[in-house]
């Protein structure tokens, strides 16, 4: 299992979750822009994404150096909101076939599809 798989799951996780910024506090934006000032202020790239189960695009973003990393969540019309954000970023290798404890017995469910009605 890739250590991007992990980072998938942690930002299903965030977008899925229950708590939700109030409106004063969420930083959105077109999806380009907001990828291109997280790349300009603070050299930051996409290294995992995930498609959520309300549609929305999560990405993990970090910096080249592990600095700093991003957490976004995009719709479908093209703004992306911040989910979270943070510094000294560590990537995870994980053993081949090895999904990590945090994930075990985690069942990611099937899409939705027009026939489910």
């Amino acid at each position: 299992m890739k250590p991007a798989t992990l980072l998938i799951f942690v930002g299903l996780s965030l977008a899925l979750s229950p708590f939700k910024l109030s409106a004063a506090e969420t930083e959105c934006g077109p999806r380009e822009t907001v990828l291109e000032g997280l790349a300009a202020g603070y050299d930051e790239a996409p290294v995992a994404a995930g498609l959520a189960e309300n549609g929305m695009l999560v990405e993990v973003l970090t910096a080249t150096d592990g600095t700093t990393w991003t957490i976004i969540a995009s719709s479908t019309d093209g703004t992306a909101c911040l989910v979270a954000s943070g510094q000294s970023w560590q990537a995870k290798q994980l053993p081949a076939g090895d999904m990590g404890a945090a994930a075990r017995g985690y069942r990611i469910p099937a899409p939705a599809t027009e026939l489910d009605g």
